[in-house]
C-alpha cells in the first residue's frame, strides 16, 4: 500500500502497544514489524538507550552513524522540527521535576485526570511543552513513514499515560494492543533486572496494571485488542492473524530481514534470527515464599487475566 494511505477518516493510522515492561512487548513489536504494512522503530518515546555513542540500531550501525537515522535528523532539521539523536523530544518528561511529575505520574481515574488537565492548562510552560512533544511525535511519525513505508505506524512505548496524550493528536486514529504476561514472570524480571524484592516487584506490577482500565476514557474499547505473552508463544500464527485482522491489514510476514530495519529498545532487536519460545525460568527461580508474596499482593488481579 502507498505510505500516504490513512484510514477512511483521513487520519494517520497508529497502533499503540500497551503493557507492563518485560511482558513480551518487544517480541511482539519485532513480529509485527515483519508485516510490510506496519512501520515501527519500537518505542517512539526512545528512552533507556544508555550511552548514545555506543548504542546500535537494529541494522547493526551505531545510531549516530546510521545512514537511516542521520537522514531522519536531516529531514527533521529541514522542517524546523526539534529533534536530536541523543534526545528525540518525543517523551513527555524532561521539562523540570515538578512538570515531569504532573505530566507523567500514573494514569488514574476521571477526577484525578480532570485535575491533572486543569493544572497542565493553567501552567503555561507545561502546556506549551506537552503541545511541543505531541507535535514532535506527529511530525516524526510522518518522516519515519515517508522513509520506511507502510500504512500503519506502531509505537511500542507501553505507557498508558503516554497513550492518553497521543490520543489528543487530532490527526491520529489510534488502535491499541494491550499485552500482558503472567504477573509472577514479570515480577521475577523486575527482581532480576532492578534488584528489588518480590514485595516491591508485585506492587509495581499491580500499580502498572491498575492504570490500563483508565485508558478506556480516551480510547474506544472496541479499538483495544487484548492478548497474552503465553498465547503468542503457544500459537504465534493464530495470534498474529487475529491482530492483522484487527488492524485491517493482510496476513503478510515477508519483511523478515531485521538488518534492514531500524528498531530501538531491547537487545533482542540486534538478533536477525530468533525463535518464539516460552520463557518460564521464573518457575524454578522463584521461591515458594516469593510466590506466596506475589499472590498475597496481586494474585487476584493476575487471576483476572486468566492465570491460575
Amino acid at each position: 500500500m502507498p505510505n500516504s494511505e490513512s484510514s477512511r477518516t483521513g487520519k494517520r493510522r497508529i497502533v499503540y502497544l500497551m503493557g507492563p515492561a518485560h511482558s513480551g512487548t518487544t517480541l511482539l513489536s519485532l513480529l509485527l514489524s515483519m508485516n510490510p504494512d506496519i512501520c515501527t522503530i519500537g518505542e517512539l518515546k526512545a528512552t533507556s538507550r544508555g550511552e548514545i555513542r555506543s548504542y546500535k540500531c537494529s541494522c547493526g550501525e551505531y545510531i549516530l552513524e546510521c545512514p537511516f537515522w542521520v537522514g531522519v535528523k536531516q529531514a527533521a532539521d529541514s522542517q524546523g522540527i526539534r529533534f536530536d539523536l541523543e534526545n528525540f523530544g518525543t517523551h513527555f518528561v524532561g521539562n523540570g521535576v515538578m512538570s515531569d511529575k504532573l505530566l507523567y505520574s500514573s494514569l488514574r481515574g476521571p477526577a484525578y485526570e480532570s485535575v491533572r488537565d486543569f493544572f497542565i492548562g493553567a501552567i503555561g510552560k507545561v502546556e506549551v511543552f506537552s503541545d511541543q512533544v505531541r507535535n514532535t511525535n506527529r511530525a516524526l511519525v510522518e518522516i519515519l513513514m515517508d522513509r520506511m513505508g507502510g500504512c500503519i505506524f506502531l509505537d511500542g512505548s507501553k505507557d498508558p499515560i503516554r497513550l492518553k496524550y497521543l490520543s489528543q493528536i487530532p490527526e491520529w486514529d489510534i488502535k491499541v494492543i494491550h499485552m500482558v504476561r503472567d504477573g509472577r514472570a514479570t515480577a521475577y524480571s523486575y527482581m532480576k533486572n532492578y534488584g528489588i524484592t518480590m514485595e516491591r516487584a508485585a506492587k509495581e506490577w499491580r500499580q502498572t496494571c491498575s492504570e490500563f482500565p483508565n485508558i478506556e476514557r480516551f480510547i474506544d474499547p472496541k479499538s483495544i485488542y487484548f492478548t497474552r505473552y503465553e498465547d503468542l508463544c503457544m500459537d504465534q500464527s493464530g495470534v498474529l492473524i487475529d491482530i492483522f485482522k484487527f488492524l485491517g491489514v493482510e496476513n503478510d510476514l515477508s519483511d523478515s530481514d531485521f538488518s534492514k530495519q531500524h528498531i530501538l529498545g531491547n537487545s533482542m532487536r540486534l538478533t536477525a534470527d530468533f525463535n518464539v519460545k516460552m520463557d518460564n525460568r521464573w518457575k524454578n527461580a522463584l521461591s515458594s515464599g516469593d510466590i506466596d508474596c506475589f499472590l498475597r499482593i496481586a494474585g487476584d488481579l493476575n487471576g483476572r487475566y486468566g492465570y491460575q
